[in-house]
């Protein structure tokens, strides 16, 4: 994580700099992030990078004359620091760096001649930090300093465990305080054990909760985290908190390197021979060893692989998933399946396989419990899902399905929220079944260049706020029911052959977005469009038959961009003054011979 300080950032900050997986593409995104937020501290668009070379160039450009303190917290690849402190002359004179690593050859490699080794806390400083948390005060209570003191003594000065053993601490007796400190022993403390006291005292649902956090979801979404987890999580998330164990920063959920290793030691150590016989796996070579050799057992609640290693190829045959009866999570990709696939758990509430080999499901595939459904890439021709509603399920993806013809029967569905089917070129209808998802906010066709029509049906979908149909080529009309979508925000019709606009689509009060960019055979707005009462951004760029707009435009008082740029527009609309909001007018390129007084 990296932050100027010259002013305060308007938000609390996660409590480290790499968020994502450990494969270079996400590494260079996490770099890149970090770049705009330290050039968003000194009143940059953040908008104004688009790599991190570009980055690097205006970080040495803006800064190399401001005096600047920059805390780089938790760095862990040495890119982090050559992208956002390449060296002295990157900031001005005076100006600081400072630098938390583990590593400390990183900073010998990029010339960090200052480098110091962090003590523990004092012993008064870690009494202090401890009572805190134990007490509430910053001093233990009359009966407890003795007690509190051995605590310090052992753990050293170090703050998490004191943290995390004060909040364990809080609120129990003598008895039990004496009972968890005969657990730390009296010599040679590892950080392991004396963290694992509090995990220790956690009951079968909240650790059941750690370890998923842990292992899988560390940095991820906190509510998308709590619907996916099948115990009452909102709570287990508060006692968690309330235990030092997990943060949360920017509505993700956070857990401190130490703790994450200590979980995922906790799972190693169940079976250290057997990963069959372990509740989680996250490593390829133990994944490939259970799912080659069928070792899996019903002991397995979870696999999430990060994206593959090259070195590394995971193979699977048709009974691999059969033993896995409390499968929870399954998150692989490019497995290499032989023999097709005779089982997938029923147990699953997050199923992502990107590159699924085969043009079905397991016939008796019924997952109820199933929330998020993501196959991209994969070989699916008919999604065709066992006989039992998915009520639970809220998201389906299966982008770059190349194979896929048809959307699901969605009357099993009704609380789906996002469909998203992008770059599907075989796809060539969607089921009308689809009008039962009142609760669908995103429904994404982009590049499905088979599809000729939407169902009229899509009028009822009454939570839907972005429609994007870009690059749908041969879908030549628009339903006039889609005016009747009353929370639609964004429309992209782009690349389509449309001619024209229903109608109704006036009626679409809420629309700040409408893209209708490269649209070869469109030739007119209706009338209609003085209802767009929220419209800020109109794109008809490269409409090239579209020759006139029409009067009622100059209505559209929230209009801020308006691109004609392309098209065969000669003259404006007569009241274009009207539309004060507007800050950007593009018409580069107009086929007549057009004269724009604004």
């Amino acid at each position: 994580m990296s932050r100027g300080l010259a002013r305060p950032s308007p938000k609390p900050q996660p409590p480290r700099y790499d968020l994502g997986p450990n494969s270079q593409q996400t590494r260079q995104s996490s770099h890149l992030r970090s770049q705009k937020q330290l050039l968003s501290g000194i009143c940059m668009k953040k908008d104004d990078i688009s790599n991190l070379h570009e980055g690097a160039m205006i970080i040495r450009r803006v800064l190399c004359q401001k005096k600047v303190l920059l805390i780089l917290d938790d760095v862990n690849h040495l890119e982090q620091l050559e992208s956002v402190a390449g060296n002295h002359g990157w900031f001005g004179f005076g100006s600081r760096v400072l630098i938390t690593t583990r590593n400390e050859h990183l900073l010998i490699k990029h010339g960090v001649e200052r480098r110091f080794q962090v003590k523990g806390l004092k012993s008064e400083d870690a009494l202090q930090l401890f009572s805190w948390k134990a007490f509430k005060k910053d001093y233990p209570e009359k009966y407890y300093l003795i007690l509190s003191n051995r605590v310090v003594s052992y753990v050293k000065g170090l703050p998490l465990a004191l943290e995390v053993l004060g909040s364990f601490l809080h609120g129990r007796g003598l008895s039990e305080w004496n009972s968890t400190l005969g657990k730390l022993g009296v010599c040679n403390l590892e950080i392991f054990e004396a963290l694992k006291i509090s995990y220790d005292g956690l009951d079968d649902n909240e650790k059941k909760m750690f370890l998923d956090i842990a292992c899988f979801f560390n940095g991820k979404d906190k509510d998308r985290v709590i619907e996916a987890c099948d115990v009452s999580a909102v709570v287990i998330v508060e006692v968690l908190i309330e235990r030092s164990l997990i943060k949360i920063w920017g509505g993700r959920l956070w857990m401190h390197d130490s703790l994450q290793e200590m979980g995922r030691q906790i799972v190693l150590r169940e079976f250290p021979d057997e990963p069959g016989r372990c509740s989680r796996l996250w490593f390829r070579e133990d994944a490939n060893h259970v799912l080659s050799k069928n070792t899996g057992t019903e002991a397995i609640e979870g696999i999430v692989l990060h994206p593959a290693d090259p070195g590394v190829q995971v193979h699977a045959n048709a009974k691999s998933f059969s033993k896995m009866v409390k499968l929870r999570y399954l998150k692989i990709s490019n497995v290499r399946l032989y023999n097709g696939l005779e089982d997938l758990p029923n147990s699953l509430r997050i199923l992502k396989w990107t590159g699924y080999p085969l043009t079905y499901f397991p016939s008796h595939f019924n997952p109820e419990k199933l929330l998020e459904l993501k196959m991209c890439h994969s070989c699916i021709k008919h999604f065709r899902m066992g006989t039992k509603p998915l009520h639970n399920l809220k998201t389906i993806k299966l982008s770059h399905s190349l194979n896929l013809v048809s959307t699901p029967n969605f009357k099993g569905m009704p609380n789906l929220e996002v469909l998203i089917l992008e770059g599907c070129p075989r796809l060539f209808e969607v089921d009308p079944s689809i009008q039962v998802l009142e609760r669908l906010t995103l429904l994404n066709l982009k590049d499905c260049k088979n599809l000729a029509h939407l169902p009229s049906s899509v009028g009822c979908l009454k939570s839907l706020k972005v429609l994007n149909l870009f690059g749908c080529s041969r879908l030549n009309i628009l339903p006039e029911e889609l005016g009747y979508i009353e929370c639609l925000e964004e429309l992209d019709v782009s690349r389509t052959s449309i001619r024209e606009l229903p109608s109704s689509i006036g009626r679409l009060k809420g629309l700040t977005l409408m893209n209708l960019k490269d649209c070869k055979y469109f030739m007119h707005l209706p009338t209609s469009v003085n209802g767009l009462k929220c419209l800020k951004v109109l794109n008809l760029s490269g409409c090239t038959r579209l020759h006139a707009l029409p009067e009622e435009l100059g209505h559209v008082e929230c209009l801020e961009k308006l691109d004609v740029s392309r098209t065969a527009i000669s003259e404006p609309p007569s009241n274009l003054y009207l539309l004060k909001n507007l800050k950007i007018l593009s018409i580069q390129g107009c086929k007549g011979s057009i004269t724009f007084f604004y």
